[in-house]
């Protein structure tokens, strides 16, 4: 296409007879004195900025909507169409945890939504150490991977140490996406592994 090859798309399709638009340094027998590049003066800022254009409108998929290339600043815009609102986001989390929560998010993640390998996974990713305990446990070989969670007591427990004080922002944040990414006909709730003087509350069970 003429102009946009040359960075010029205004310019070089600018009409005149005998190139009479644009006779500047690159025209044969060009003389500053009889032929200012007025034309060239008047369009190089909006070529320049149509040339923006092209490339950032060729760039979208990658810019804006691949989670594993885009630009960090969109990615909370795309979120939204992966389905991440409400507490299901947060514009303060990393920028690594962002991008494979949108990649995995139609994968894995929501077709998964419930089940114990989907939970295990996203603690994963956001550095949470916790073990998932419930009645029967998970039985390799036995449970599948996508077993939801709680058994048939309904039950379960994140079981973490005392790494994790219970005022923490990462143990808040195991709350929270233990509610999310739970099954909601499940009993749960984030407790110490045992139980541990001025640490554990009355009411939390005691691991032998």
């Amino acid at each position: 296409m003429a102009g946009w090859n040359t960075g010029n798309p205004i310019h070089d399709r600018l009409p005149g007879e005998n190139e009479g638009y644009r006779k500047d340094e690159s025209w044969d027998g060009y003389a500053p004195d009889v032929d200012p590049p007025i034309a060239r003066w008047l369009t190089e800022p909006w070529d320049g900025l149509l040339m923006e254009l092209k490339t950032k409108i060729e760039n979208v998929y990658t810019t804006h909507l691949n989670p594993l290339t885009a630009e960090a600043e969109n990615l909370d815009w795309l979120a939204q169409l992966c389905g991440f609102t409400g507490e299901y986001w947060s514009v303060d989390w990393n920028v690594t945890v962002k991008r494979q929560l949108l990649a995995n998010s139609f994968t894995d993640i929501w077709e998964n939504k419930g089940s114990r390998t989907l939970l295990e996974w996203v603690l994963q990713v956001f550095g949470l150490q916790a073990r998932i305990y419930m009645f029967g446990e998970f039985l390799a070989d036995v449970s599948r991977a996508g077993d939801v969670l709680g058994g048939e007591a309904l039950r379960y427990w994140l079981l973490v140490t005392l790494n994790y004080l219970r005022t923490s922002d990462e143990w808040k944040l195991m709350e929270r996406l233990n509610r999310l990414y739970s099954p909601v006909y499940c009993d749960s709730s984030v407790v110490y592994d045992q139980f541990y003087a001025d640490f554990s509350v009355a009411g939390e069970p005691v691991w032998s």
